[in-house]
C-alpha cells in the first residue's frame, strides 16, 4: 500500500473511533438520565455517573484498538 492510502485509511479509522467514543458517552448519558427519571432524583447524579462510566469504557475501547493496531 502506498503511504497516501495508509494515511487515508488511518484517518478514516481514527475518525470512526471518535464517533464510537461519542456514542459510548451518549449511551451512558441516556441510561443515566433514565435511571434519574426512575428514581425521581433531584440532582442528575445518575446522568453524570452514567456518562463518566461509559466515557471510561469508551476510552478503554479506543486505547485497546490503537494498541492492537500498533503490534507487528
Amino acid at each position: 500500500m502506498t503511504d497516501k492510502k495508509k494515511s487515508i485509511n488511518r484517518f478514516a479509522k481514527y475518525s470512526g473511533l471518535a464517533f464510537q467514543l461519542l456514542m459510548f458517552i451518549g449511551i451512558g448519558y441516556f441510561i443515566g438520565n433514565w435511571i434519574d427519571g426512575k428514581w425521581k432524583a433531584e440532582q442528575p447524579y445518575g446522568t453524570a455517573l452514567g456518562a463518566i462510566f461509559f466515557l471510561i469504557l469508551g476510552l478503554a475501547y479506543v486505547i485497546r484498538d490503537i494498541l492492537r493496531e500498533e503490534k507487528p
